[in-house]
């Protein structure tokens, strides 16, 4: 696919290594972060589990659209500064702002904690990712975008009871008999015929396209951590392969491949809620793995799009030219340069030739993580054999398991209109039509058919909505900023 640029007075370029989610920065010499990892939720996100934001039928649907749409109003407000914001750039900039893993919902309480092992994990994460020192533009999102975007980034597993009634959810009191069976997964966003993968992952991946060095274990410890490793301290790791596949199935195999655990050491699966506005997805098992399948599915292609990035575009001395919506709707859609096998239709063959340097990154990042203090209580790894032993072993059972898993039968973009075009839509919600259900969702089920093959954006088509039916009404206003999302 052929795309235009225009010339901007800005160009913002990633460096190597990494800031966490506060923007402290990592020093690449000493593989030391200044400031000890997060161990509560941060300011700028506390609003996102309080009031009405807090409750999943309120935010934004998780869904592959909602995010690009997002994506796009951010790339939007800077290129109105005359900034231009490259995919490993957007991706690194939606990280540090939004994304906070492992947060616990603690039943009858308001206050979250950060579960201990994923706070090491995206820790290590992030000192791997580009360092960026740019703030992210607040006024380009309202506080319901960003709290949907933060859910879309951030992986935790929830099994806090909700009731549900006329489409808004409340969070039931304290009840040690009340929690989930299946708990909900946050993080996973819905692609269609794509699968369900989580954001985090795969933003993680396009955002290492921008790394060209590999660190070894011993530049990522601190001197007493290093001593606790008795082999693997200078085995090298690949970020990109680190903050994708390897390092999912390696911290899922630290903490879980132990005679103890009934389950496996990847998986499992869940269901949505519905399609159409997807906003919880509850796991099938009750006991799920580090590396859920949308966490694996999210890394398989953020290590894709990343390598396709990084081979093509990325060196020390030059910058990715593509935008990260663009990256998005490009390999979710028709193909990198017209080639759809580059594509998330052909994931197969494209992680067939990833598989030996993401199984050896896995075996050091397992040394890395366990050295850091990601252990299970019941038992720990006693040496760097073991763990590579045991990390070969889950990859093996993962190209096993996922080799048929990768079906493709529609894309994201394949039937949107490409035209430009102003649309007014006039609902009638008068007695006589509101009275019969049926006649006023045909109407909205038509209105969100017809939203759906439009590529609603400020920059594209634009949409609004009158209804009539006593005095006139515009819920949706015809305004260049709304969205397909807001829709």
């Amino acid at each position: 696919m052929d795309y235009q640029f225009i010339t901007v007075s800005l160009i913002l370029i990633v460096s190597v290594y990494a800031v966490n989610s506060q923007g402290r920065q990592y020093n690449p010499n000493t593989g030391m972060s200044p400031i000890p990892r997060l161990r509560s939720v941060p300011t700028n996100i506390a609003g996102c589990y309080q009031g009405d934001m807090y409750y999943p039928s309120v935010r934004l649907g998780n869904s592959l659209e909602n995010l690009i749409f997002l994506v796009e109003k951010v790339e939007l407000a800077l290129s109105q500064q005359n900034i231009f914001s490259n995919a490993s750039f957007m991706a690194t900039l939606l990280l540090t702002r939004f994304q906070v893993n492992g947060i616990s919902d603690i039943e009858g309480r308001d206050d979250k904690t950060i579960n201990r092992n994923e706070a090491i994990m995206q820790d290590i994460v992030f000192k791997l990712l580009p360092n960026i020192t740019f703030t992210f533009p607040e006024g380009s999102l309202t506080e319901k975008e960003k709290c949907s975007l933060h859910y879309m980034l951030s992986t935790s597993v929830n099994s806090t009871n909700y009731n549900v009634d006329m489409g808004y959810s409340y969070r039931d009191q304290y009840n040690p008999y009340n929690s989930l069976l299946f708990p909900r997964l946050n993080g996973a966003i819905f692609s269609g015929s794509y699968g369900t993968l989580s954001g985090g992952p795969l933003l993680s991946g396009i955002s290492a396209s921008a790394t060209y060095k590999n660190p070894s274990v011993r530049d990522l410890l601190y001197p007493e951590e290093a001593a606790k490793v008795d082999v693997g301290l200078d085995q090298l790791i690949d970020p990109l392969m680190a903050v994708t596949l390897s390092g999912e199935i390696a911290q899922s195999v630290i903490l879980y491949s132990y005679p103890q655990y009934k389950h496996s050491v990847i998986g499992p699966d869940g269901n949505w809620n519905g399609t159409v506005c997807p906003a919880t997805y509850t796991l099938t098992a009750n006991d799920s793995s580090a590396a859920t399948n949308p966490e694996l599915l999210g890394a398989i292609d953020g290590m894709i799009i990343g390598n396709y990035l990084r081979n093509n575009y990325q060196s020390s001395s030059g910058a990715n030219p593509l935008l990260l919506s663009q990256v998005l709707r490009t390999y979710y859609g028709r193909g990198f340069q017209g080639n759809n096998l580059m594509s998330g239709c052909d994931r197969r063959s494209q992680i067939s030739q990833l598989l030996t340097p993401m199984s050896a990154t896995a075996a050091a990042f397992g040394v890395l993580y366990q050295a850091k203090g990601g252990f299970n209580s019941l038992q720990q790894f006693p040496d760097y054999q073991s763990i590579n032993s045991a990390v070969q072993l889950a990859v093996q059972n993962f190209t096993s398991a996922y080799s048929d898993y990768f079906p493709c039968n529609a894309t994201l973009s394949a039937q949107d209109c490409q035209t430009e075009n102003d649309i007014i839509v006039v609902m009638d919600t008068s007695a006589s039509n509101v009275g019969y259900m049926d006649g006023y969702q045909e109407q909205k089920n038509f209105i969100g058919r017809l939203i759906s093959r439009i590529n609603v954006f400020p920059n594209n088509s634009h949409v609004g909505i009158m209804t009539f039916g006593g005095a006139v009404r515009e819920p949706v206003p015809f305004s260049r900023e709304i969205g397909r999302a807001h829709v």
